[in-house]
């Protein structure tokens, strides 16, 4: 429930927010743009002219905003408000301009006591009982939904889009509409007869697309819940997938349009130039791998692209075939940093960067110094040296001319508080500055996009006379990089959203440290190094030649770095992401999972086939250590084809396997507590974790160890421990081991017990 009620909170705060995202992407008459605040009043304090300051709990913390009789207040329910109707306790969301180091509301909006909410909710109907519904998405996050009386069943399996109203009171979801998927496909496929029979050949086409791509998206979502649900649920699950891949399957075909697909976005990881196959890292879910082909359509920023187009760490959109994955089409979305790595950069971007107004100079002091009152808060005491830059209206002056006063953006030193570049303000209607980092970039377009420190993305037009200058020289567009620190002295107008002058500086090098988790080379020959950081992210480097690189305490080239080395120390260029240097140490011990995808049973060899990565064949010898179904002093003669590899430990360098746990094919897992044994039936209710309920079948062949002895039905006992229970996908149990729960582990029980009913 946890991610559901996060994106609810993000809805709400984006309703109460629509104020102030208005003002932060235009200016105030004046030269002054506007900002946005959003927080809890803490205290309203009336001043002698009649207006109130507030002061607001804030994200980023105690803001003091003025409401004055012209600020554009709304209260929901007050139809005349005025500033004797703000209190302490209220939500406010305010666009603001900075007056003179005051903040001063243009607009403000109070949240609604008991708001009515409403919300789209895109999922899988995963079951239902009497007048309620549980609704999965792809992510695996559930909610409860009730239905009202007389609405229209929703067969489990169903996957929709529910318009939901949430009771301010309960928090309860009642359903107002519903949107199903199919009703979709059954919609656009009456719009594709009817454009057909009138010959209308460009509406047919995009139709056709649209089709495709809505029976794609359908069956990706019910594949990514089946994945998701109680192991009891997804056998229906399953047929309803299968189901609807046939009746597509027949729709696509009656309109000579092929199969249907499936449909995925995320990042490239690996690339196989010999297989023509790229494995991708997608948001929700694991890696897969899928093939590329000569009739696989590649569209690259809107042009026509080939597989040698493709790269690591591009993010692409693709629909591949549900049996072969092969590709169907494939987009490479506009290339964007997003998430920590655009953080990262974020985080560097205003170090040492600064804006405010000049309230001191002090031109007799040893060395010269300016006093600057910080437009964030606070003040900042900076030298002037010969060498610093002071620039007023875009020519550069001395201290003398640089007027008290005056809207200035700095470049400082940190360190020392020596001034770099003092740039003064001219006021220039609709003109405006803007720093942060380049979040995108298409050069062809001229387009760029801005993230700012203050969350803003900014999509600008670079105007063809803008001069742009990167790191202190002046460059051309094709020198622009993704993750470039943009400077505060960038200027764009805000009406036409175009760049005049842009200023850009490269941003420091990232320390990482991991392990290797792939590696690659492209056909031009570059190299590459996935690896997986701390926090299980992927990130892939490219290793130029100039790189350092170390492995066990001596230099090394890319081909002695093997899959699992650990990445003691290293650096690279974020927005680059190339390698300034690695130091590796080899890893003793990899571990491994996947299947069992071949044995050779005379070389005493077995091969494992992970789910994100090529095979791995591994050596057993009289001291590996074998376990299949929680069952040791097994042989290799004991493992087939097709087993689940829980986990296997093996030497790198020899390939020798120390340590394998396997399951036999088909066989699911669970822990947890035995809420009820029925003798009479043989049925044992495991309340496993997540309060997960899963109800297996006892039969005369389930091994049954307690207390580590083997017993009978009738020896277990609610409250015992399940340290482990195997059984296959019809809930009948084939090992099950428990112990008798100790005192702690009751009394965790009933707290467990007691929370639930409440």
């Amino acid at each position: 429930m946890k991610g559901w009620k996060v994106k609810a909170l993000l809805l709400l705060a984006a309703a109460l927010l629509s104020l102030v995202a208005v003002g932060q992407l235009s200016a105030a008459p004046g030269d002054e743009p506007l900002s946005g605040v959003f927080g809890q009043i803490t205290a309203v304090t009336a001043l002698p002219d009649g207006t109130v300051t507030v002061t607001l709990d804030t994200k980023q913390g105690i803001k003091e905003v003025k409401v004055t009789a012209e600020t554009g207040l709304v209260i929901p329910g007050n139809e005349a408000p005025s500033t004797d109707d703000l209190a302490v306790g209220q939500l406010l969301a305010a666009t603001v301009e900075d007056v003179a180091g005051q903040l001063v509301a243009v607009k403000a909006l109070v949240k609604p006591e008991e708001p009515t909410r409403y919300r789209h909710l895109v999922g899988v109907v995963a079951s239902k009982d009497d007048n309620q519904i549980t609704l999965t998405n792809p992510q695996g996050e559930s909610v409860t939904i009730d239905l009202p009386i007389g609405f229209e069943d929703i067969e489990t399996g169903t996957a929709l889009v529910a318009i939901v109203q949430q009771d301010p009171s309960t928090g309860r979801l009642i359903l107002i509409d519903v949107r199903t998927a199919q009703q979709t496909v059954n919609f656009l496929k009456g719009l594709l007869q009817e454009a057909e029979a009138n010959n209308l050949e460009t509406r047919v086409n995009n139709l056709k697309n649209a089709l495709k791509a809505s029976t794609a998206r359908h069956l990706s979502i019910l594949s990514e819940v089946a994945k998701r649900v109680a192991p009891q649920a997804q056998a229906a699950l399953q047929q309803v997938l299968a189901t609807h891949q046939e009746r597509y399957r027949q729709t696509l075909d009656d309109l000579g349009m092929g199969p249907p697909a499936m449909e995925i976005e995320g990042l490239i990881v690996l690339r196989d130039t010999l297989q023509h196959t790229i494995t991708l890292l997608p948001d929700i879910g694991r890696p897969l791998q899928l093939t590329v082909t000569d009739g696989s359509e590649i569209t690259i920023e809107g042009e026509k692209g080939t597989f040698e187009d493709l790269a690591l760490g591009q993010r692409i959109k693709a629909q591949y075939d549900i049996v072969s994955f092969e590709v169907r089409s494939l987009e490479v979305v506009t290339r964007e940093l997003a998430g920590k790595r655009l953080q990262t950069i974020l985080e560097q971007a205003m170090q040492g960067e600064a804006e405010g107004r000049v309230t001191q100079i002090n031109s007799s002091a040893t060395p010269p110094t300016v006093t600057i009152a910080l437009t964030g808060g606070g003040t900042l005491v900076l030298t002037v040296s010969p060498d610093t830059k002071l620039i007023v209206s875009d020519q550069e002056v001395t201290l003398d001319f640089l007027p008290l006063n005056a809207r200035v953006k700095l470049r400082y030193d940190p360190e020392t508080s020596k001034a770099l570049v003092i740039t003064a303000a001219a006021v220039v209607p609709d003109e405006s500055f803007v720093s942060g980092v380049v979040s995108g970039l298409v050069r062809k377009a001229r387009t760029i996009v801005v993230a700012t420190q203050e969350g803003d993305i900014l999509k600008l037009q670079i105007a063809e006379d803008a001069p742009i200058w990167r790191n202190e020289e002046q460059v051309s567009i094709a020198e622009v990089r993704l993750g470039d620190v943009v400077r505060p002295t960038t200027r764009y107008n805000t009406r036409t959203r175009e760049v005049l002058a842009l200023f850009l500086r490269s941003p420091e090098a990232v320390d990482i440290t991991g392990v290797i988790a792939g590696k690659s080379t492209n056909p031009e020959g570059d190299n590459f190094v996935t690896v997986a950081t701390p926090g299980i992210d992927l990130v892939t480097l490219r290793l130029p030649g100039i790189a350092i690189l170390e492995r066990d305490g001596e230099p090394a080239s890319f081909g002695d770095i093997l899959i699992a080395d650990r990445v003691k120390s290293g650096s690279y260029d974020p927005a680059s992401m190339d390698v300034l240097e690695l130091t590796l140490e080899s890893a003793p011990v990899v571990k491994a999972y996947g299947t069992i995808s071949s044995i050779n049973r005379g070389a005493a060899t077995l091969t494992v086939q992970p789910p994100d990565a090529g095979p791995v064949t591994l050596t057993v010898s009289s001291d590996t250590v074998l376990k299949k179904d929680d069952v040791s002093d097994i042989s290799i003669s004991d493992l087939d084809v097709g087993d689940i590899v829980v986990w296997a430990a093996y030497n790198p360098t020899t390939g020798e396997l120390l340590m394998i746990s396997i399951l036999s094919q088909g066989t699911l897992t669970t822990r947890g507590l035995i809420q009820k044994v029925e003798l009479s039936t043989g049925q044992v209710t495991i309340i496993a974790t997540y309060d997960e309920q899963v109800v297996l079948r006892v039969t005369d062949g389930t091994e049954i160890i307690k207390n580590g002895e083997s017993v009978g039905l009738t020896k277990l006992a609610k409250g015992d421990v399940v340290e482990l229970a195997l059984y296959k996908a019809d809930g009948e149990a084939t090992r099950v081991v428990v112990r008798t729960a100790n005192i702690v582990a009751q009394a965790v029980q009933r707290l467990g017990q007691l929370l639930r009913e409440r």
